[in-house]
């Protein structure tokens, strides 16, 4: 599912292969799109939340309202997509690297080639960097202008979650017992160690960035929450304890209440919120 970035509205889709659309206030939902054979898997609004995404088997949905085109095949499943900061393009992991796709037309405007497949991706603030994380338990990254890439390797599992921090300075990775923040300032990460933060007692399967500001949620395979205000403080500051794994994190804002919330879910089905 996600939360219209501009107004009280959802998409969600599932194994049914429905995509719908629900707004304010909530009572029944509109059907914008409907496969026959693959089950839908993550969809994304654009930034103007005017656009909509959606991963469908091999191919993904691009829709304004119920006005959708479907992209050719892609190498293999599509694993996750994600908008450009502007909207402009769509970045779509599977097998053989990240595809970016016009959300207008479905057509290809650029591959960045990976031989291998990847599990999640995210866009740097600019959209100057796309960032994957790997079935080979890496982490590999492009920047976008000049196709230049690198890599982050010895990942013990699949790095499975990513992202950055509002201003771009830093790329958060899971995948291990440790998240690593990778710096991404004037130099680059290339040949630098990353920062560690230290204090989860299972392996990192979840975490999100803040918005405006540099707090890190993250959360564990043990069901272990915690909260982070790196990179000066490397341990948490905040734990808490769910069910099973964490298989989900998010941030939200409470305009009115001058305070963000957050929120974590096991594979239970129980969900832990707060505010910060």
């Amino acid at each position: 599912l996600a939360w219209n970035p501009t107004r009280d509205a959802l998409l969600t889709a599932g194994q049914d292969g429905i995509v719908r659309y629900w707004a304010d206030p909530f009572a029944a939902s509109e059907e914008w799109f409907r496969d026959a054979v693959d089950w839908v898997g993550p969809v994304r609004w654009c930034p103007a939340g005017v656009r909509w995404a959606a991963a469908v088997g091999r191919r993904v949905v691009f829709g304004a309202g119920a006005n959708t085109v479907v992209s050719d095949p892609v190498a293999s499943t599509v694993s996750e997509i994600a908008f450009s900061p502007t909207g402009k393009s769509v970045a779509v992991a599977s097998y053989g690297g990240v595809r970016l796709l016009d959300p207008d037309s479905a057509n290809v405007l650029r591959v960045l080639r990976w031989n291998g497949s990847l599990v999640s991706i995210a866009f740097s603030p600019t959209g100057s960097v796309v960032a994957a994380g790997c079935q080979d338990h890496r982490v590999h990254v492009w920047r976008v202008a000049s196709g230049k890439d690198f890599e982050m390797t010895g990942f013990p599992t699949k790095p499975r979650s990513l992202g950055f921090n509002h201003n771009g300075k830093w790329l958060a990775t899971a995948g291990d017992i440790t998240i690593s923040l990778w710096p991404f300032d004037g130099k680059g990460p290339e040949g630098r160690a990353p920062v560690l933060l230290k204090g989860h007692a299972d392996v990192v399967s979840e975490l999100a960035y803040a918005p405006l500001v540099d707090v890190v949620l993250s959360g564990a395979r043990n069901g272990e929450v915690a909260l982070w205000t790196p990179p000066t403080a490397r341990t948490p500051f905040a734990m808490a304890r769910l069910h099973g794994k964490i298989v989900q994190v998010a941030w939200g804002t409470a305009a009115a209440e001058s305070c963000l919330r957050w929120a974590a879910a096991d594979e239970h089905g129980n969900v832990l919120m707060g505010t910060f």
